[in-house]
């Protein structure tokens, strides 16, 4: 695990946090895989492993089901926003656009 935060992680990513990477990995669907040798949750093991569903090997066409989880309800800011969002169908917003000449 310390060779993958010092090398791959800020290769690709503009950190080397690896508790950043994990919770990119959980906002994504992705699990972290017990191992029955480490005997539960904690473990003498370095190696953590994830795992998704839709993210196997020669299955390149699950890739786009793999999506960022949306946030309902429990985020930051005023939890009272979306009394005051308008609930409008695609064809009235285009109805409306084309009414106004846009």
């Amino acid at each position: 695990q310390a060779d993958f935060t010092k090398t791959l992680l800020p290769y690709y990513y503009k950190h080397s946090n690896m508790a950043s990477f994990v919770r990119q990995l959980n906002m994504y669907g992705f699990h972290k895989v017990m191992n029955v040798e480490s005997g539960g949750l904690k473990g003498d093991r370095e190696e953590v492993e994830f795992a998704h569903t839709f993210f196997l090997r020669g299955q390149e066409h699950l890739l786009e089901q793999i999506k960022r989880k949306v946030n309902v309800g429990g985020g930051r800011g005023d939890k009272n926003v979306s009394k005051f969002v308008p609930n409008i169908k695609g064809e009235k917003v285009t109805e409306v656009l084309q009414e106004v000449g846009v």
